[in-house]
């Protein structure tokens, strides 16, 4: 609070993001008040569950990870959904009925070039060309040896699941993490879609 206030002094904008948690909600009311008396309008206000990527893949954060109960509690606090845009927040269960009634298709794939001292002397001596067919080929290569969404969906989805996520890539993030649990694969995920 105390460095919003600075900012504000000092003639910056200011937003406020709030990762939400099991753990913080309980706070969560007396935040909001603490915000608005800030003596500026932040330019930004959201409010996140937690992403399932980096640390909050963990067993630990997934505890902690807010259910529908909380989100339908948050959408019925005027004072939370007047103040913070609330995004597409799903549970696994809704999702997965969601996308039982789509075609799940091809996930659209990126070609995701990591440029590092190791693949420095080859880049500077490949064509684009040879680089770039290099690099699709993996790509083709790490999504071949992985199982299709509906599979990773059917088999490792939690149909009753009730926990929150803010994107379907997250989900399908966590149903591949649950899938390499029981069986190795070998494959780049950098270079998938996976977080």
């Amino acid at each position: 609070m105390r460095i919003q206030r600075n900012a504000v002094e000092m003639g910056f904008q200011i937003g406020h993001t709030i990762f939400l948690m099991k753990n913080t909600l309980p706070s969560l009311n007396e935040l909001l008040d603490d915000l608005a008396r800030l003596p500026a309008k932040p330019l930004n206000q959201w409010a996140f569950p937690s992403a399932y990527l980096g640390r909050a893949r963990s067993t630990s954060a997934e505890s902690k990870r807010i259910t529908e109960e909380d989100r339908d509690d948050l959408f019925r606090n005027d004072a939370f959904t007047q103040t913070y845009e609330i995004g597409e927040w799903k549970s696994e269960r809704e999702r997965i009925q969601e996308l039982a009634t789509k075609d799940a298709g091809v996930p659209s794939h990126c070609l995701n070039l990591y440029v590092d001292e190791v693949k420095i002397d080859y880049l500077e001596s490949a064509s684009c060309e040879e680089i770039m067919n290099n690099l699709q080929s993996r790509v083709e290569a790490a999504y071949q040896a992985l199982p299709s969404r509906a599979e990773l969906m059917s088999r490792y989805g939690d149909k009753n699941g009730k926990k929150i996520y803010g994107m379907q890539l997250e989900l399908e993030s966590l149903w591949l993490d649950r899938c390499l649990r029981g069986r190795d694969i070998s494959f780049e995920r950098r270079l998938t879609h996976f977080l």
